[in-house]
């Protein structure tokens, strides 16, 4: 029948969805539209998946269509309301999150718009307490820490900042963005060994990822270690002599450090 076909396309997107590959998700969740175009889901999956892949427009379009078909679809709604904050539309975002919550006060997703909408706001306080209870709820989940995070950050209240994010890296010591905005969050508080102890670690835990020991030599430069930042781009160029950016970053070392050299 049209219906298991088309349920078919569905999940098979979702399948790829999941494992990461949007552009056969793409295809299928389009073929659902082709059988049935006023598939509510179906847009809102293939929204999500065009956000996924950055294309912030059709998953705008293709979300807005999901909650015209199906109110109820409060995923779809959230996700319009996350895109409209990206925009820094602030307001009709919360108005998003408000409306969710008035059907559903413990939507996580609806809580994590509503926070961000207030730090946003620079209403820090009445965000804090909602990410302190999301945080409760479900300690494994990264987003109300960091978001909490940014929040102490802005406010300049650094060791609030630190301590959210060391929360984060116990319950999941492999979070790079955690890691990296600690490393950053010591630096500006002059803890030198501390910040290159994150930097360190996030090097051991993604030996191949060759950008973050730019990030390390970086660090380096800035905290008043030209020769080790030398060391580690030396090693770089020396290892993918074809790589024009690893080659561009030592030209720069040593334009900057002109009179270490000579």
């Amino acid at each position: 029948s049209k219906e298991e076909k088309k349920l078919d396309f569905f999940n098979k997107g979702k399948a790829f969805y999941e494992k990461g590959d949007h552009v056969k998700a793409r295809l299928e969740f389009k073929n659902a539209l082709q059988i049935d175009p006023k598939f509510a889901e179906g847009y809102y999956m293939l929204g999500m998946n065009e956000l996924k892949q950055n294309n912030w427009n059709g998953g705008r379009q293709a979300l807005s269509k999901a909650v015209e078909l199906d109110p109820e679809l409060l995923g779809a709604q959230v996700a319009l309301g996350n895109i409209l904050l990206a925009a820094q539309n602030v307001p009709p975002a919360m108005e998003i999150a408000e409306k969710v919550l008035a059907k559903h006060p413990e939507h996580r997703e609806a809580l994590l718009l509503k926070a961000s909408c207030l730090v946003a706001s620079q209403q820090e306080r009445d965000a804090e307490p909602i990410l302190h209870k999301l945080i409760q709820k479900e300690p494994k989940k990264p987003e109300p820490y960091l978001i909490l995070a940014r929040l102490y950050y802005r406010i300049e209240n650094m060791a609030g900042a630190a301590q959210a994010i060391r929360d984060l890296l116990d319950q999941n010591p492999k979070n790079r963005t955690a890691r990296l905005l600690l490393a950053e969050i010591l630096e500006k508080t002059n803890d030198f060994s501390g910040a290159e102890k994150a930097y360190r670690t996030l090097i051991d835990q993604n030996p191949e990822r060759n950008e973050l020991k730019l990030l390390l030599a970086g660090f380096y430069s800035r905290s008043g270690s030209p020769r080790a930042a030398e060391k580690i781009l030396v090693a770089l160029v020396a290892g993918a002599p074809e790589t024009e950016s690893y080659r561009m970053a030592l030209a720069q070392h040593y334009a900057a450090n002109m009179q270490e050299v000579e």
